[in-house]
């Protein structure tokens, strides 16, 4: 239906661009090009918007961007918060004898967050123009998406030759609507189980999309630890899997 697509595009557009557009603008940022096309566009800024002042506006879009830009402030203080501190005691301690041990070495990795795994995976799908900070990703992921929810919608877009992430993260919130049947709203809570908990049938199969197959050499454990190398899937995402299913 073109209203849908007209729908999808636009709450895409608004997103990306984070602000509401006049009817032209509504028209150029959907790429409608025929009467039928422009008429599902102006069907879809009367049915889901509010014309103001010549702008069409929807206040759950508005909310999730100022409530996007609120966490992104706060972020950012706590980040200057946390680097003034350690300026501080750089400076307090430059004077100071050094302690008589030996020093503990933290080779640890900094913890990724859940949209930078989000992106990765996407990434390893063949998707590159992903936005970890992408508002709707956020929204989505607040709401208890998970990343097998985000990788799944990525090998659907791909196999309809829409491999682009905003085609994803529509998907996603686009499947989570139905299920909570509420226009508008997201479902809450995981939705279905991750790949790399779902089985060897489904490990295998994941691995030979990306080239990997059992050989002499590589089967079993060792088969298996090279396919999750190939997604980025580490031992934390399989274990806290396993328990939000009951697998463990």
């Amino acid at each position: 239906m073109l209203e849908h697509g007209a729908y999808t595009l636009l709450i895409d557009a608004c997103y990306d661009r984070e602000r509401f557009p006049s009817l032209d603008e509504a028209i150029e940022w959907t790429w409608a090009r025929t009467d039928e096309e422009i008429a599902a566009v102006r069907f879809v800024l009367t049915k889901f918007f509010m014309l103001r002042d010549g702008v069409y506006t929807q206040e759950r879009i508005h909310e999730e961007i100022a409530k996007y830009h609120e966490n992104s402030a706060t972020n950012k203080r706590i980040a200057q918060d946390r680097e003034n501190k350690r300026r501080t005691n750089r400076t307090r301690n430059v004077n100071e004898a050094p302690p008589n041990q030996e020093p503990i070495t933290n080779n640890q990795e900094p913890v990724s967050t859940l949209a930078g795994e989000v992106c990765k995976a996407i990434k390893a799908l063949g998707l590159s123009n992903v936005n970890p900070g992408h508002v709707k990703l956020v929204a989505l992921l607040e709401a208890g998406a998970t990343l097998a929810e985000f990788t799944g919608a990525a090998q659907e877009a791909i196999g309809k030759n829409k491999g682009t992430f905003s085609y994803v993260l529509a998907i996603v919130e686009g499947r989570r609507k139905e299920i909570k049947g509420m226009a508008g709203k997201i479902a809450t809570g995981s939705l279905e189980k991750p790949w790399y908990i779902s089985g060897w049938s489904k490990i295998e199969e994941m691995g030979k999309r990306q080239g990997i197959i059992e050989t002499r050499e590589l089967h079993g454990p060792l088969l298996k630890a090279a396919i999750f190398k190939k997604y980025q899937i580490t031992a934390e995402m399989e274990r806290k899997a396993q328990i939000e299913f009951g697998e463990k």
